[in-house]
């Protein structure tokens, strides 16, 4: 038996316990939305009261509205996923001619990752990239990789 890639498998799963820290803040402020004064920015991962000195009150305060939309809408409209590669190949026994290893190649898994399609594509992208070039430490030609790929399966978790 000659050695081979079995299947090549882009693995998403949803986040079901992402880390949403960065869209908390705590903050006070004088007025109304539409007109805001003497913002003060408690604690928040995101904004500073530089900012509010460089940027306004409105506009951060804008910025924060924005961010307080994305957490309670997270999961309905948006969501992260985390997404992984694996490859399976056979390994012929050096000793035996009927028997092979079968070894599952992974990529590192990437978490965090917005649900916008154009994002999940670049990521999976480069995890293809890692997995073809472990391939190649295997010793597989450009060929035999590119016919894995050409029949890649795809797995929602």
């Amino acid at each position: 038996m000659n050695k081979q890639i079995s299947k090549i498998t882009l693995v998403r799963q949803v986040d079901s316990n992402p880390d949403l820290s960065w869209l908390e803040h705590k903050y006070v402020f004088e007025g109304t939305d539409d007109n805001p004064r003497n913002l003060r920015i408690i604690d928040s991962c995101r904004y500073t009261q530089q900012d509010v000195n460089k940027y306004g009150s409105k506009k951060v305060l804008s910025w924060i509205r924005d961010d307080e939309h994305m957490m309670r809408t997270y999961g309905e409209t948006w969501w992260y996923v985390g997404i992984s590669a694996e490859a399976v190949v056979a390994l012929p026994h050096k000793d035996s001619s009927s028997g092979c290893y079968v070894v599952t190649i992974q990529s590192d898994g990437v978490w965090g990752v917005d649900s916008d399609p154009q994002h999940i594509k670049q990521i999976e992208n480069e995890l293809l990239e890692d997995i073809k070039q472990a391939l190649r430490l295997f010793e597989f030609t450009e060929d035999e990789i590119n016919e894995a790929i050409s029949k890649l399966e795809e797995k929602e978790r």
